[in-house]
């Protein structure tokens, strides 16, 4: 999938959440569910400030997938 490469978001939790979501006829936005994609970051660190806006941007892409 593309936005696996994308956003380096981690491959096999990806699919599970993306076929969840089909299965479950919704896109989670609680919870750790999406967090689980991410690929790990301090959140101490530079890189740890754009968590959140990684975090949407993933949520919009895979959104998209969905609709």
């Amino acid at each position: 999938m593309v936005i696996i490469q994308d956003e380096n978001l981690k491959n096999e939790e990806t699919h599970l959440f993306i076929n969840n979501s089909f299965r479950d006829g919704s896109l989670r936005t609680s919870g750790i569910d999406i967090d689980a994609l991410l690929p790990p970051v301090s959140r101490f660190s530079s890189a740890g400030a754009g968590r959140a806006e990684k975090k949407k941007k993933s949520y919009r892409k895979t959104w998209r997938i969905l609709r």
